[in-house]
């Protein structure tokens, strides 16, 4: 199993605002979790508090295990 996690700019600068790429990819995933949405472009993603709350809740409770060497 692998869990994925979406974090999408709301303001992409690279692939152009509400695309639909994020989305497209979100529906693909065998196991989805909730994507998150920020404000800001492209490169401006670690640079948001909520990026990073959004990671540690993805880390700690969602992942799941990590099995190590296999």
């Amino acid at each position: 199993m692998c869990r994925t996690l979406i974090i999408e700019p709301g303001n992409d600068d690279l692939f152009g605002p509400n695309n639909g790429h994020a989305a497209a990819l979100q529906a693909r995933l065998r196991y989805p979790v909730n994507s998150l949405r920020i404000q800001g472009g492209h490169s401006d993603i670690e640079h948001t508090n909520a990026c990073w709350g959004r990671l540690d809740q993805f880390i700690t409770q969602e992942a799941g295990p990590v099995n190590v060497g296999v």
